[in-house]
């Protein structure tokens, strides 16, 4: 393996509650937490800091298409609450007819393509998935399904990733469900349309391809599906990685990668669906989340034992590095740093994509540092 990009990284925070990350169109990243705060992803300056809910942490988070609002769902009380990303006014509070947003933990937002939808999940509670109006602030569609997401039982009991998505014109949300669905929500008239249904078990991951008309999907059942916009099956293949848990597409829609219990693996879009073109070996344990850079160059993956990153390029040098992390992961938008939610210890953790050698992570390290400067650095998770 090539080891040829990464260097030291850097503790830009330490958060509690929730573990969603995102990065602004200007770099800057948004954390969630106990307060859901904009970070200096270089100094770990808190650029904003929102204030505390009154119904519980915030679990997820979402950045409008222009990068000027901030979205927040909460834990427990169901909250989803809209703020100016410059100045951290509030610019809107969602609540339906019977009071808050939703009757529970908010797990999932989304932005319509445009900028004029949001789109929340409230799946284990309620069975709630709401699509707002940004500007006005009205509920434009709902609908529920109480048996939905019902939690498998299962020896570890993990509890499946669940994922919403819009079409790239704003005219449908997908959902994810526990039991091999993926529902599909018309947002103009407010109804179920037809499932799509091939799955058998939890679908984790839900993205739409660049040219608008194809929807991927990968569930525990191991399988990537494909299908067209009409909710009829393209394919269906079996990715080779067990149990999927995570799935990234890189911005032109080439490249698909997949993690699951037993590693990660690299496809490449085909006329039959999509085509291995690489098992990323390292990992020792469960990849629970993949990422691509924006122009899909790199690609990284996280399992307990080890993040890493990879020059995912047709012609691919392998791995570019190694260390220590734990978390859901998220590049920059000019893909110069990746930013790790450490969930164990409520760390986030940003990592350069310099071009630099790598410098070691141990174990048995509290921090690491520069070995160009001297300084030091962060915490190594």
């Amino acid at each position: 393996a090539l080891h040829s990009a990464v260097s030291a990284h850097r503790h830009v925070a330490t958060h509690s509650g929730g573990f969603g990350i995102e990065f602004l169109p200007d770099g800057n990243l948004f954390v969630a937490g106990e307060e859901a705060r904009v970070l200096d992803p270089v100094t770990g300056e808190a650029l904003l800091t929102l204030p505390e809910p009154t119904g519980g942490c915030v679990e997820s988070v979402a950045v409008s298409p222009d990068g000027g609002l901030l979205a927040t769902g909460t834990v427990a009380a169901g909250e989803l609450v809209l703020w100016d990303a410059a100045s951290g006014a509030e610019v809107q509070r969602f609540s339906s007819a019977h009071g808050p947003t939703h009757t529970g933990t908010i797990t999932s937002i989304a932005f319509s393509p445009d900028g004029r939808l949001v789109a929340s999940l409230a799946p284990f509670r309620g069975g709630e998935v709401r699509v707002w109006d940004v500007a006005s602030g009205d509920m434009v569609a709902e609908q529920s399904d109480l048996d939905a997401w019902n939690v498998p039982d299962t020896q570890s009991g993990a509890i499946p990733p669940v994922d919403l998505a819009f079409h790239p014109d704003g005219s449908t949300v997908a959902v994810s469900t526990t039991r091999g669905e993926v529902l599909m929500l018309d947002v103009e008239e407010s109804v179920w349309e037809a499932p799509l249904t091939g799955h058998q078990g939890p679908v984790t991951a839900i993205r739409y391809l660049p040219d608008g008309t194809t929807l991927m999907t990968s569930g525990w059942d191991g399988s990537i599906r494909l299908w067209d916009r009409g909710g009829e099956q393209l394919a269906a293949i079996d990715a080779g990685v067990g149990l999927i848990h995570a799935l990234a597409v890189s911005g032109d829609g080439r490249f698909v990668l997949t993690g699951g219990d037993n590693g990660a693996r690299l496809w490449e879009r085909s006329p039959s669906g999509v085509e291995a073109i690489s098992t990323l070996l390292g990992h020792q344990e469960s990849v629970g989340s993949v990422a691509y850079s924006d122009d899909g160059t790199l690609a990284a993956t996280f399992a307990s034992d080890a993040v890493q990153v990879w020059d995912s390029t047709a012609t691919g040098r392998g791995e570019n590095a190694t260390w220590l992390g734990d978390g859901p992961l998220a590049f920059s938008p000019d893909g110069t740093r990746l930013a790790i939610a450490d969930v164990h210890q409520r760390d986030v953790i940003v990592r350069p994509i310099d071009g630099g050698d790598p410098q070691p992570v141990l174990p048995e390290a509290p921090y690491v540092g520069d070995a160009r400067s001297g300084e030091e650095w962060g915490h190594s998770g």
